[in-house]
């Protein structure tokens, strides 16, 4: 593949499992706020941060099934979906369990996107810039660390406004090339 063929594709999936990493760690400094919003003890909030967990290491298992089966733009955008589906309840829910319910949406869009990046960059990269590449897309999906301060003085607004830093980067980086894309 040209070069100049799959960098436009790498960094939009670059930018996906930011979003997606992003997205996983929010809720561990909102988890205050949302105990106080929605009335819940520690524990009942805890299930935030398991039940994502638990359901992205399922999605991420069975990624490996899909990726055989599903066009990469089919998996990219039910990702997208899923994440910002999960996003966008999370706004405006107003009960416990339509909240977790839609942090575990976004677990599913979180599961596809980041084995997705790997997995296309081992396709795509040519083999003497392949650690190149995979080093940029690990330290771009896991570079929250370095928003972490900006995202706990955020949560002190509750959990609305977490929904909200996560939603804009996901609906540009998710949905724009998405729509704008013609063919895998």
């Amino acid at each position: 593949m040209k070069e100049n063929n799959y960098l436009p594709m790498l960094a939009v999936l670059y930018g996906s499992a930011f979003v997606a990493a992003f997205n996983e760690n929010t809720v561990n400094v909102a988890l205050v706020s949302i105990m106080a919003n929605f009335s819940i003890s520690a524990t009942t909030a805890q299930w935030l941060v398991t039940g994502y967990m638990v359901i992205t290491a399922i999605v991420v298992t069975a990624t490996a099934f899909l990726s055989k089966r599903l066009r990469l733009r089919t998996l990219f955008l039910a990702a997208s979906g899923f994440l910002i589906g999960g996003l966008a309840l999370s706004l405006v829910t107003p009960a416990w369990p339509l909240f977790l319910g839609s942090r575990l949406l976004q677990a599913v869009g979180t599961g596809i996107f980041i084995p997705l990046m790997m997995s296309t960059v081992l396709v795509v990269a040519p083999k003497q810039k392949m650690g190149t590449y995979l080093s940029i897309g690990t330290v771009l999906a896991f570079a929250y660390a370095l928003k972490r301060r900006r995202l706990a003085r955020n949560a002190q607004e509750g959990q609305t406004s977490v929904a909200v830093a996560e939603a804009a980067p996901a609906v540009v980086v998710d949905t724009v090339p998405a729509m704008a894309a013609g063919r895998d």
